[in-house]
């Protein structure tokens, strides 16, 4: 048998188990994408319920400014209403 011959026979009985692990890898490299993608989804999500909250933080901020200008406004009768 000459070297030629035996590096093919090697190479034909590793064939199988190259391709074996080229299957295994192509699977995982498509699990790993979904993965990112479903990771991806998620964190655009959260930057919407983020801003979201940022907005509602914003209109109760406002909301408390005015309130405070109101009662500011309506000076010590209000404040004596409330005691009783």
């Amino acid at each position: 048998m000459t070297i030629f011959q035996t590096r093919a026979a090697a190479t034909s009985t590793g064939i199988p188990d190259i391709e074996e692990k080229y299957k295994q890898v192509m699977m995982t490299n498509a699990q790993l994408d979904n993965d990112r993608q479903m990771l991806t989804y998620e964190v655009d999500l959260l930057k919407d319920r983020l801003a979201d909250s940022e907005e509602h933080v914003i209109q109760i901020e406002q909301l408390l400014a005015h309130t405070s200008r109101v009662r500011l406004a309506a000076g010590p009768v209000y404040a004596s209403q409330r005691l009783c």
